[in-house]
């Protein structure tokens, strides 16, 4: 199921992009794009939460954008049901969720759809389908947390703080760098 959930990525983009901008060549360049990618590369082959995250952020956006574009309560109810399907895939995918609430209240068009209840069902169908798991988290304690806190590395030094982000950032920059350069340039 990976290899098809991840396969699905670029035609997502493409679909995105043709909504954004139009029937153009650009929405095949931006899908073509995404294949040298390096997380986009290995999508589907590794069986990572990245994959199901991945497309259900891209499922969120397409859905924001026809719900911004055309007001339909359907479009709002899909945004609340990726968006849960993100958080069922990785919590990280909650910074996605805010991000799109920023936008919403920052954007024109977004304060107007706010006025409507597209926004108000896009939330309670993200927190009614995503319920079931905070009750889980609640009744176990919270384990995801408590296991990630418990083999985090405690700082020991002060000059940590500054080294242990540079490291990150470097491994991060060795990542993507080269296909980053060659996008830049």
């Amino acid at each position: 199921p990976f290899l098809l959930i991840g396969s699905s990525l670029p035609w997502l983009v493409v679909a995105f992009a043709r909504r954004c901008f139009g029937a153009s060549a650009m929405a095949w360049q931006a899908g073509l794009w995404c294949l040298v990618l390096p997380l986009a590369v290995s999508l589907g082959v590794l069986a990572l939460p990245d994959v199901p995250l991945t497309v259900a952020i891209m499922l969120a956006l397409l859905a924001l954008v026809r719900a911004m574009d055309e007001n339909r309560m359907r479009d709002w109810l899909l945004l609340g049901v990726w968006c849960a399907a993100g958080m069922y895939t990785k919590y990280t995918s909650l910074l996605l969720i805010a991000v799109l609430a920023l936008l919403l209240v920052g954007h024109a068009e977004g304060r107007r759809r706010l006025e409507g209840y597209g926004p108000y069902l896009a939330l309670v169908t993200g927190l009614l389908l995503f319920w079931p798991h905070l009750l889980w988290l609640g009744a176990h304690d919270f384990q995801p947390f408590t296991y990630a806190l418990s083999r985090a590395e405690r700082v020991r030094h002060w000059h940590q703080h500054a080294s242990w982000p540079a490291c990150f950032i470097s491994a991060q920059l060795l990542a993507v760098g080269l296909v980053s350069l060659l996008l830049w340039w």
